[in-house]
């Protein structure tokens, strides 16, 4: 089992928002720490969040090397998606691989439980 940190901002302004990548992986390390999972792979990018994860640089690296009962956490749905029909199908998708997608505000949304 592998869990990755994954961290986007699309500008230097996130730092201003209280979105900077060290911020989002301070975030992500203390919500790991909660659910007693240590993160073992940082993968950041600066990319506008409407960009489909796949087309990502390292949104496909990502999807290349994930295998089952891996664990993605991110900040906050913002941080790794924009656009609402991507982030659903990479939510099935992780769904049938057996990966755990996690954000520190609503928790997994992988799961079976009402989340997801």
């Amino acid at each position: 089992m592998t869990t990755y940190f994954y961290g986007r901002n699309s500008d230097l302004e996130s730092f201003d928002k209280g979105s900077s990548i060290t911020t989002q992986l301070e975030k992500c390390k203390s919500y790991a720490n909660l659910k007693d999972l240590v993160i073992d792979v940082e993968v950041t990018e600066q990319v506008s969040g409407a960009v489909a994860f796949e087309k990502r640089t390292r949104g496909f690296e990502i999807m290349q090397n994930i295998k089952k009962n891996d664990v993605i956490i991110a900040l906050e749905i913002s941080r790794f998606s924009r656009n609402t029909l991507d982030l659903l199908q990479i939510v099935k998708k992780f769904k049938r691989m057996g990966v755990k997608l996690h954000f520190t505000d609503i928790g997994e949304v992988t799961g079976t439980d009402a989340v997801g």
